[in-house]
């Protein structure tokens, strides 16, 4: 029979061995976890694709002295670090979650925190040296899920935040902050409640320098999802798989008829991987893999590692606009194979892998001059002309830095409303349609504010004064802050100058604008709280905008002062339509519009940005 105090010694052993697992936990390679200050409670760091959870305590990143958790990697010289911030659930308004630089793992060390707080938004702080008092540099709206990016240029940091990912808001001015060379650079967690724990969730991690490659966490075993392409050619299916069928001819000629391309414009470098569980063709120029496309136009250079129907695994590259293609084959692979795709500046190397863990080489890497902003998918094509047999790809990972705004936005032109087009390039496009009484518009779009706008806007050039009425019949939204209604902007450049007076979905009447091209958006005031239908009125007078708002279109109320903007005499005026939501448009019927001032003359492709033109006219007049 144990002895009782052998008993209580393994229980505690086990108990100890339990708790020494937990704070060691596995995360990748490059990271390392330790508490910094010693906090109350100790804080611990696990992984598990693709997130990071971070728990700490500490009574704060503030003042003299600091005591938080640090997830980090060395870094010598620049760099940069994004992260998304799933969630936290510390108590206090103060708890931090966030991106740190630091010059030493002291607690007094000089660093630079872009953080998320509970209930306080976007701070970000600086302690210039060691022991000194720490400081705001600059603040910011947001909650989780929200993103993060934290730069370093010699002693200059910058700090960004995102709603997306995509398009990012600088955090105040760069702060100049001494450091050595070398320094730590990761995710950092504290709770300044007591001894209780703050447990952050990170995912979407990357950290670049200048002395290493990029690291992201990415799980590679996730299944297919159209959330993570813009642009979308075929429809995915329920489970996680994609089945492509393809009609075309091969992609080895000039031009290309590639029947399926699923894609997302990226800058920069960039790598995907995808399995190709089946290739359903039989011919040997059947192709179904991975693409890095210069551009969309069929005679791009590009470069397409992919499976073929009877001809194993094969490497094809243009490596120029209007080039011809060639052709690189490892007749030993056939599906189900994994196949990659890294690019690094102008080196782009081919991959392919039975397992996902193993990988080799196809052919050796290709240099292949391609713009900075890329397209990156998954592509199908085929020497049939009608092949109902689909090709199914699951598994994927993908990293790079998304970009929006590679495809072109299309115009609808219609003589009564105007032209319709998304400003911005939101990743769900928005549309319009019109009728002799009403137009309907669809407008999606994370927000008009901040530094840059995304939505639907349905114009007219106009020069010098002008009075704009509309009556917003109804507007159909999930989201309190989706608006729509009367806009006057300076460009049709996202970040342009403009004054605004949204009726909204929830939220009652407000009227915002941007003083001037590349500021920050502001809220001028609010109206009434009351939705949908109603009328609104906007006026300019030189640079004097005024906004009104009825119940009746006969007795109007102004809202809160005369706002002054500069802005160019010649301008454009209309219906904007924005849906807070990046999926899902807002849709706002409007009519009763009415446009007093002089028209400008622009054509159905004439579309005038910062004094260019886009499209085949001459010029805007």
């Amino acid at each position: 029979m144990m002895k009782p105090c052998l008993s209580i010694r393994l229980v505690y052993l086990f108990i100890c061995l339990i708790m020494a697992s937990s704070a060691f936990a596995t995360l990748p390679a490059e990271w390392t976890s330790i508490d910094i200050g010693k906090p109350g409670v100790a804080g611990s760091a696990d992984y598990a694709a693709p997130k990071m959870t971070v728990k700490s305590s500490g009574k704060d990143v503030w003042d003299a002295s600091d005591q938080f958790r640090f997830v980090y990697q060395p870094l010598n010289g620049d760099g940069t670090i994004i992260a998304r911030i799933v969630s936290q659930d510390g108590y206090n308004a103060w708890c931090k979650v966030g991106l740190m630089i630091r010059e030493t793992l002291d607690a007094d060390s000089a660093n630079v925190f872009n953080c998320l707080t509970t209930r306080n938004g976007v701070t970000l702080q600086q302690r210039p040296t060691s022991k000194a008092p720490t400081t705001r540099a600059g603040a910011d709206i947001g909650t989780a899920p929200y993103y993060l990016k934290l730069t370093r240029t010699g002693d200059v940091f910058t700090g960004y935040s995102s709603v997306d990912g995509v398009k990012w808001a600088q955090i105040g001015d760069p702060i100049t902050v001494k450091m050595a060379a070398r320094a730590y650079i990761g995710l950092a967690v504290t709770n300044p409640y007591g001894d209780t724990l703050n447990t952050a969730v990170f995912d979407t991690i990357s950290v670049t320098s200048s002395g290493a490659t990029t690291t992201t966490t990415v799980d590679t075993n996730k299944k297919v999802s159209p959330d993570d392409f813009q642009y979308l050619s075929r429809e995915f299916m329920p489970n996680g798989t994609i089945a492509l069928r393809f009609k075309g001819e091969k992609a080895t000629q000039t031009p290309d008829e590639v029947n399926a391309f699923i894609f997302q414009p990226i800058t920069g470098d960039g790598t995907i991987v995808v399995r190709v569980v089946r290739q359903g063709g039989v011919n040997d120029l059947d192709r179904s893999g991975v693409m890095i496309r210069e551009t969309l136009e069929t005679d791009a250079a590009n470069i397409f590692a992919c499976i073929t129907g009877k001809n194993g695994v094969s490497l094809q590259q243009r490596t120029k606009k209007g080039g011809a293609t060639s052709t690189f084959n490892v007749k030993s692979v056939s599906a189900p194979v994994w196949l990659k795709l890294e690019r690094k500046g102008d080196t782009i190397t081919a991959y392919s892998s039975p397992d996902n863990k193993t990988w080799t080489k196809i052919g050796d890497p290709s240099t292949i001059k391609m713009a900075t902003n890329i397209y990156i998918g998954i592509a199908v094509t085929s020497k049939e002309t009608g092949s109902n047999d689909p090709i199914i790809f699951d598994n994927y990972a993908f990293t790079g830095t998304k970009v929006t705004g590679t495809v072109p936005p299309t115009a609808v032109d219609n003589a009564q409303w105007g032209t319709s087009i998304d400003i911005g390039n939101p990743i769900t496009a928005g549309s319009a349609s019109f009728t002799a009484d009403n137009v309907t518009v669809n407008g999606s779009g994370d927000n008009i504010w901040k530094l840059h706008d995304a939505f639907q806007y349905v114009y007219k050039p106009l020069k010098g004064n002008t009075t704009l009425i509309v009556h917003v019949v109804s507007q159909k939204s999930n989201n309190n802050f989706a608006s729509g209604g009367l806009m006057i902007r300076e460009t049709l450049d996202a970040d342009a100058a403009h004054f605004s007076v949204f009726s909204t979905n929830r939220k009652g009447i407000t009227m915002l604008g941007r003083s001037k091209k590349g500021a920050n958006g502001l809220a001028f005031a609010a109206g009434k709280r009351v939705d949908a239908p109603y009328w609104l009125k906007v006026t300019r007078a030189g640079d004097v905008f005024t906004g009104y708002s009825s119940a009746d279109g006969k007795a109007w109320d102004q809202i809160d002062q005369p706002v002054t903007i500069p802005m160019a005499a010649d301008v454009y005026v209309g219906l904007a339509v924005c849906s807070h939501d990046i999926n899902t448009p807002n849709t706002v019927i409007f009519d009763n519009y009415s446009i007093t001032g002089t028209r400008t003359t622009c054509t159905s492709t004439c579309r005038c940005q910062s004094n260019r033109t886009v499209g085949n006219e001459p010029g805007c007049r």
